[in-house]
């Protein structure tokens, strides 16, 4: 089994009448037992002056995330989350007090950040034409296969979401619910601009967003294969462009 190796830098600066102490910890997550972390990722880095430091929410949750989303809820331990953090058991306790409230306040975090992230992601404008519409589905794709907290968010609720009924409203609202109300929303301005057949747009957005999700997914368990599966994706998008455009614009 993999050994958890830490890469530690430990700079000491005395002052007169106050000592201070700074720690930078680098966890290399890609050497985490079942980890599937590449050199891209951020890493989990926290600095600390004194002994009594306080360690932030953010930083809790998304240690959180990152335990969580490889052990799953029944697998992690507190103290896996402590010790990524560089803190002590009892510290943490003083910001939750048991596993399951660290888990609800880590899954009220990744519904805000969703929120606040997917949508900005692609935009809220519609396109005027199917190069814009193109673009714009290769931005949001882009987004979602790279960004490390959706990709560990995918990953945890792909594990998780037979565990109670919020995780599984939660993973049916991320993988299909949101991206098919998107894309709707979308639909139904094409058609007002003339550029979409006038079609039930929940219907095309389902068909639309259907094939790619479940590519991500593939994705997902195999990224050697992104390239291979990107290709079929924009395939899967000069097609459907193809079929239902109206006027002259993607080819």
């Amino acid at each position: 089994m993999k050994k958890l190796y830490f890469f530690v830098k430990v700079r000491k600066q005395l002052v007169r009448c106050n000592r201070v102490r700074e720690y930078t910890v680098f966890f290399l997550l890609d050497k985490l037992p079942g980890g599937n972390y590449n050199k891209g990722d951020p890493r989990v880095t926290f600095k600390r002056r004194g002994v009594m430091m306080k360690t932030s929410k953010e930083e809790i949750l998304n240690a959180a995330l990152v335990v969580f989303s490889q052990k799953g809820y029944e697998g992690a331990l507190l103290r896996d989350i402590s010790s990524l953090l560089g803190i002590t058991k009892p510290a943490l306790y003083k910001h939750y007090e048991s596993k399951e409230a660290l888990w609800n306040a880590m899954i009220d975090y990744v519904e805000r950040y969703y929120s606040e992230h997917t949508r900005a992601a692609s935009g809220t404008t519609v396109p005027d034409n199917w190069d814009e519409f193109r673009e714009l589905s290769l931005r949001q794709i882009d987004f979602t296969l790279h960004d490390e907290t959706v990709r560990r968010v995918r990953r945890l609720l792909t594990m998780e979401q037979f565990r109670n009924k919020r995780t599984a409203d939660l993973a049916t609202k991320h993988f299909i619910t949101d991206i098919e109300t998107r894309y709707a929303e979308i639909f139904t301005g094409m058609m007002e601009k003339g550029l979409l057949e006038t079609e039930a747009p929940e219907l095309l957005a389902f068909r639309y967003t259907a094939p790619i999700t479940m590519m991500i997914h593939q994705c997902d368990r195999d990224p050697g294969k992104e390239p291979e599966i990107m290709d079929k994706i924009e395939a899967h998008i000069r097609q459907f462009s193809h079929e239902h455009k109206i006027t002259e614009g993607y080819i």
